[in-house]
C-alpha cells in the first residue's frame, strides 16, 4: 500500500473526479515530478541569490533541462537525492572556470554522447513514438551546436553534465 503524499492527493483527486482517464498511478507521477520540479527550483535559486549568482544558475537550470527533455538521463533514485544533486550541479557550474580548449572539447564531447546515447531509453518517460528517437538525437546535437555561436561556458557545462548523464556503464539498453 502506497502512503506517500502524492498517491493520497492522486487518489483524493480520483475520488473527485472518477471518470478522468488517468489512472491514480500516472497522476501520482505527475503530482512528484511536478512537486520535484518546483522543489528543485525553489532550492537552486536560493543557494544562487546568497552566491550572486541567479542569472547563471537560472541559465544552467534552463539549458540543462531542454536538453534533458530531448535525450533522457539517468534518474537518481530519491527525490530528495534529485533535488541534492541537481541543486549542486547548478550552483558549482558558474564558479568553474573553462579554458577555450575545454570549451570546444566539451561540447563536441556532449554532441557525440548525445548522438550516442541520446533519447535511447525514454520509452517510460515520453509519448513519442520510439520511431522518432533519432530525430531527437538529432535535435539534440543542433541544441548543443547552438553554444558555438553563443559561446556561453555555464551552457557548455550544462549540456556536458547533462550528456554524461547518458552514459550508464554496465547497463545494457
Amino acid at each position: 500500500m502506497k502512503t506517500d503524499v502524492s498517491h493520497q492527493i492522486a487518489v483524493y483527486l480520483k475520488r473527485v473526479n472518477p471518470q478522468h482517464s488517468a489512472s491514480v498511478e500516472v497522476i501520482a507521477f505527475a503530482i512528484r515530478s511536478l512537486s520535484n520540479f518546483i522543489i528543485t527550483t525553489i532550492v537552486s535559486l536560493v543557494i544562487a541569490y546568497f552566491l550572486r549568482q541567479t542569472t547563471a544558475v537560472l541559465l544552467a537550470m534552463i539549458s540543462f533541462a531542454v536538453l534533458r527533455s530531448i535525450t533522457g538521463g539517468y534518474h537518481l533514485k530519491t527525490s530528495i537525492g534529485c533535488v541534492v544533486a541537481t541543486s549542486l550541479m547548478v550552483n558549482l557550474i558558474p564558479f568553474i572556470p573553462v579554458h577555450q580548449y575545454a570549451f570546444y572539447g566539451m561540447t563536441f564531447l556532449s554532441m557525440l554522447l548525445c548522438g550516442i546515447f541520446g533519447a535511447r531509453n525514454i520509452n517510460h518517460t515520453t509519448r513519442i513514438p520510439e520511431k522518432y528517437f533519432p530525430l531527437l538525437r538529432v535535435l539534440s546535437i543542433m541544441v548543443i551546436s547552438t553554444n558555438l555561436i553563443v559561446q556561453s561556458n555555464v551552457v557548455a557545462l550544462s549540456f556536458f553534465a547533462q550528456s554524461l548523464s547518458l552514459v550508464q556503464i554496465g547497463k545494457r539498453r
